[in-house]
């Protein structure tokens, strides 16, 4: 580590960014293991390059390009702990996002200081006239970075971002250069060739995929789409009827979905997902005839099928030209919600209440719901609570006026605050479950807690259930010990998978 005195002296020899010969040096000490710490000690330098105005352009575009290309390994494993899908502590996930998100804001700010540069026709700056599709490329690259992170996080997007990139677009149209096909970053680091219209239309068609509808492997699984259709999406000055979206160049704000009588004004450009819907159309297709992935995405990080398929068809959805809507309309309605965390708080909670004389494990909180129908709620999270909240989480719920508990499911969330919830069924029973043959009971070593979900079997004699995760196997009956009743399972398919469930159906027999 080096002397918080000497970071604003960039031009002194003995400073670390001094030279591009001392910057590897001082890169190659970073510590190998430890991502969070190499990334803070990155954006320690990225921060006093960006503030020096006395560095020339070329060696600053060169200090950076070295600090990015050395951080991009570590990016790597900090994305990777922070979706592993294991519990952080709050801690941890906290210090992950924002190592994360810091590098990519000052990355970004190191790159738009370069184009700054150019502008001002800065010393420096005729050595990288070659190179400034690529510099605005990495620039919007950085800034797609923090955009993906704020969605990962389900919080409001900071309107500088969309600000950086209306001015960074402009820019490049100004120079004639956004459809120039350059190679972001050198190889082996990445093969594929982009453009500045590429870029600007991947964190467009980000933006627009409804990812507070997705769980983080899901919003994962859309960001590499993005990438792979990049070249396919479309991009005009005047609406058409390809360009379903549209994006003020000038106003920092969001994009959104184009209106149909929408008339040409402006810094606007309409943008839209061109042919990559019919290449998803295809690829949804095959994987539904073949019940698996094509080989050339069936990458160890999209393996699951079912899983990609899901996030394939919500993408089709939100890209199509016509936006989705709500089975049922939902009407304003306030009212208290009693909201269990989980399958095994939703059992306990039904127990509970079937027995007054059982202890009370309960952890339940209350939600304020702003709107509903009858396939669920829009609902408020309190601002101390919802740590445990995730898309994709099941959760129990009970009105304050209702007599029993039901099962839902997180569907969507916005700004921390707001959760949309899918009701599952208005009914559920507590059951046990078991792989062991003959007579099943509560004591059963074996057993498991499960819910059922169905008032009645359905016409071909089979009925929903709440399993814990990774219960239900194809192959593999189970006995149902239901109301002192003995029944077996056998299986039909699995409907969902989430963190600590499966909802499954199965034909249900009683035992004699």
């Amino acid at each position: 580590m080096f002397p918080m005195s000497e970071w604003f002296a960039v031009t002194r020899p003995n400073h670390p960014m001094a030279h591009v010969r001392q910057a590897k040096k001082a890169i190659s000490e970073l510590p190998a293991t430890d991502s969070v710490k190499a990334i803070e000690q990155i954006c320690i330098w990225l921060d006093c390059i960006a503030d020096n105005f006395d560095i020339k352009s070329d060696r600053r575009f060169q200090l950076i390009d070295l600090l990015d290309q050395a951080a991009r390994n570590h990016q790597r494993k900090i994305s990777e702990e922070y979706m592993s899908g294991q519990r952080l502590l709050k801690i941890r996930e906290n210090m992950l996002w924002d190592t994360a998100f810091r590098f990519s804001k000052l990355l970004s700010a190191g790159y738009n200081q370069c184009v700054e540069d150019f502008q001002s026709a800065k010393s420096g700056t005729s050595a990288l006239t070659t190179q400034l599709p690529a510099i605005i490329a990495r620039a919007m690259r950085a800034l797609r970075f923090q955009l993906k992170w704020s969605l990962m996080r389900y919080g409001p997007i900071d309107d500088r971002i969309w600000g950086d990139l209306g001015r960074l677009y402009n820019f490049a149209e100004s120079q004639r250069i956004v459809g120039a096909i350059v190679e972001v970053y050198p190889s082996p680091i990445t093969q594929k060739r982009s453009s500045v219209q590429q870029e600007f239309l991947k964190m467009m068609m980000l933006r627009v995929s409804s990812m507070d509808a997705l769980n983080l492997f899901e919003q994962d699984i859309v960001e590499r789409t993005v990438e792979q259709y990049g070249s396919h999406f479309v991009l005009h000055d005047k609406p058409t009827a390809s360009c379903t979206f549209s994006f003020d160049l000038s106003m920092c704000k969001s994009p959104a979905r184009g209106k149909k009588d929408a008339k040409s004004v402006g810094d606007v450009r309409y943008f839209g997902a061109g042919d990559s819907t019919i290449e998803l159309a295809k690829l949804i297709a095959e994987a539904r005839q073949k019940d698996d992935l094509p080989a050339d995405i069936n990458s160890k990080t999209m393996r699951d099928a079912d899983l990609v398929l899901k996030v394939l068809e919500h993408l089709a959805r939100y890209w199509s030209g016509l936006p989705p809507s709500r089975r049922s309309e939902r009407h304003k309605r306030v009212m208290r919600l009693s909201v269990a965390p989980s399958l095994t708080g939703l059992f306990n909670e039904m127990i509970t209440d079937s027995n007054n004389d059982s202890l009370d494990f309960t952890q339940t909180e209350s939600w304020i719901v702003e709107d509903a129908n009858d396939g669920g709620y829009g609902a408020i999270i309190p601002h101390e609570k919802g740590d445990w909240i995730r898309v994709g989480t099941l959760v129990g719920l009970q009105s304050e006026t209702g007599n029993g508990w039901h099962a839902g499911i997180i569907r969507r969330i916005s700004q921390h605050k707001r959760v949309g919830i899918e009701l599952l069924s208005t009914f559920a029973s507590p059951v046990i479950v078991s792989f062991s043959d003959g007579s099943l009971t509560e004591t059963n070593c074996d057993s498991h807690q499960a819910v059922l979900i169905s008032r009645n079997p359905d016409e071909y004699g089979e009925i929903t259930l709440l399993l814990p995760a990774d219960t239900f196997e194809p192959e593999q009956n189970l006995n149902m010990l239901l109301r002192g009743a003995n029944y077996q399972l056998l299986p039909s398919k699995v409907i969902e998978r989430g963190n600590d469930f499966d909802c499954a159906q199965f034909a249900m027999m009683q035992c004699s």
